[in-house]
């Protein structure tokens, strides 16, 4: 009875503060300083998308059976070009007052190409596997900064691991806000890449 109508204006708040930005003042906010983001999906080998498929797919059809591409495949297609994977995800972590959904980035936040994705507050990047940085509104969950960021038992993206990466650093998101997020190196928050992959990529217009 509660939760349709604050959904509702929640929806309604977001789209009214978002309307006004374009695809191309978004563009560094979803892909950062590289010239295009690639995604493939496994069974996937053919996608109808507009100029921006965040603003509309048509169909995507395949036979299911087939592998993901390969970087290196993808890179070929691409003149040789230069691939930094990214992923996301999501977990649940333990707080005071029980566990809270996280969105999770798994990319290094060290290479140029990530410029954009995220602001750096306090600390520093993380630069090994298992470190991360999350956002305010996470940090405002009772973490803070050189505290390990517990994943509630059994919450993970992929079901497969479990992750305890140390936070280095605050860092705000440029495009979630008010949502908690975590970001690390590949591997740090167990984000899964079984059926779907994605890189950004460097290289000329």
């Amino acid at each position: 009875m509660i939760a349709l109508p604050v959904m509702a204006v929640t929806a309604a708040d977001v789209l009214m503060k978002t309307s006004t930005v374009s695809g191309a003042e978004s563009i560094d906010r979803r892909m950062g300083a590289a010239e295009a983001l690639v995604i493939v999906q496994r069974g996937i080998d053919h996608v109808e998308q507009t100029p921006d498929p965040e603003d509309n797919f048509g169909p995507s059809t395949g036979d299911r059976l087939s592998a993901l591409l390969s970087a290196e495949e993808i890179s070929s297609a691409l003149g040789g070009a230069r691939l930094l994977e990214i992923r996301s995800g999501g977990m649940e972590v333990r707080t005071a007052k029980g566990a809270v959904p996280v969105e999770t980035t798994e990319v290094d936040l060290t290479d140029p190409l990530t410029q954009g994705l995220f602001d750096l507050q306090s600390g520093r990047w993380p630069t090994a596997p298992d470190e991360i940085v999350v956002n305010q509104a996470l940090a405002n969950k009772g973490y803070a900064v050189g505290e390990v960021l517990e994943q509630a038992e059994g919450r993970g993206s992929n079901g497969l691991t479990d992750p305890a990466p140390v936070i280095v650093g605050i860092a705000e998101s440029t495009s979630l806000r008010d949502f908690a997020v975590a970001a690390g190196s590949i591997g740090s928050l167990g984000a899964d890449a079984e059926n779907s992959k994605a890189w950004l990529v460097d290289g000329p217009p």
